[in-house]
């Protein structure tokens, strides 16, 4: 929240307001109004919304649950809107919605998806593998009224990104699309899955070596989980030593790891979706704490979000932070 203030203030002092923060800083200013005590209470969700299953990539450690190309009983735009008017609702202060998959961009409807969240109020996230970016569609998403956009790199070196990707010319595509959204203003950051092998070979130096030329935002690195293609392999989790290493590499305010475990009072670990910060909504309407867990609470299609939500939250794990972390899988 303090980079987006920061960014409001800014804005603020050079008179260069987009309507989309214009109209974070209304949302803000109505729920202050609003619910008074509740939007400096609670804390602040960030809700990952799938917006289809499809994508051009066959990624070797994708985390997606749900079957790649099926499009039955996706949810619609119709759909897409209510689940965005409870989100939109929620009394606090600010409220981002990442557009997820598959591949965001493969939903026909992004602009308009991402235009009445913009009305909302809301920070919209793009979660992308870059390859539908080119110079038109950035320049749509910068007219819808998108905040920020995450693009995936796996590696510095082109065959070894387009291997991992499962995609031949993806890594052109993501240095072309992360231009295009520097040249538009658009907030843009690479987002690092942070393989052994990528930590180990000294990639990771490399691949901040890029970031840095191609002047993006952040970079984000992930660690990998056990989950969709990857579901049961914990081989593929970070040791002690190797997590270091990508520690060791952080730079506060340009690259950081997301969701670091937080350690609370009361003596228990929890990851940030544990601590009721993070809610994951699938392209079927199924709701859940994180996109790397196929559990769910319930569906939206019959149920409100916010009933979901509200006994998602009395769980007791919920209350009491007590779960077995990622780092053995998501799970009770």
């Amino acid at each position: 929240m303090k980079q987006y203030l920061k960014k409001l203030h800014l804005a603020f002092r050079e008179k260069n307001f987009s309507s989309n923060s214009l109209r974070v800083l209304l949302r803000m200013i109505n729920h202050i109004f609003r619910h008074p005590l509740k939007v400096f209470t609670n804390k602040r969700p960030r809700f990952f919304l799938a917006v289809t299953n499809s994508c051009q990539c066959h990624c070797l450690h994708c985390g997606f649950n749900s079957p790649h190309g099926e499009h039955d009983h996706q949810l619609s735009y119709e759909e897409i809107c209510r689940i965005l008017d409870e989100i939109s609702s929620w009394p606090t202060l600010m409220t981002t919605v990442s557009l997820f998959g598959g591949e965001p961009m493969m939903n026909s409807e992004i602009y308009k998806i991402i235009a009445y969240a913009s009305r909302l109020g809301l920070i919209i996230d793009l979660e992308t593998n870059g390859i539908a970016l080119n110079r038109e569609n950035v320049s749509n998403l910068k007219k819808a009224g998108i905040s920020h956009i995450y693009v995936s790199l796996d590696s510095p070196n082109a065959s070894i990104h387009d291997q991992i990707r499962g995609h031949q010319g993806c890594f052109n595509k993501v240095v072309d699309a992360v231009a295009h959204c520097v040249d538009q203003g658009i907030p843009c950051s690479i987002s690092v899955c942070a393989f052994k092998e990528t930590v180990n070979s000294g990639e990771l130096e490399g691949i901040i070596a890029l970031a840095k030329q191609l002047m993006v935002t952040s970079i984000r690195f992930l660690f990998p989980r056990p989950s969709g293609r990857l579901a049961h392999q914990k081989e593929v989790l970070l040791n002690p030593e190797e997590k270091r290493k990508v520690w060791a590499l952080l730079e506060p305010g340009f690259s950081y790891v997301e969701s670091p475990f937080l350690s609370y009072k009361d003596g228990y670990d929890c990851c940030a979706a544990r601590a009721g910060r993070v809610f994951y909504i699938t392209d079927r309407g199924d709701v859940s704490v994180c996109p790397y867990s196929s559990s769910f609470y319930g569906n939206i299609r019959k149920k409100a979000l916010s009933q979901i939500i509200s006994s998602i939250l009395s769980d007791l794990s919920f209350k009491r932070g007590a779960i077995v972390l990622c780092e053995e899988g998501c799970h009770d």
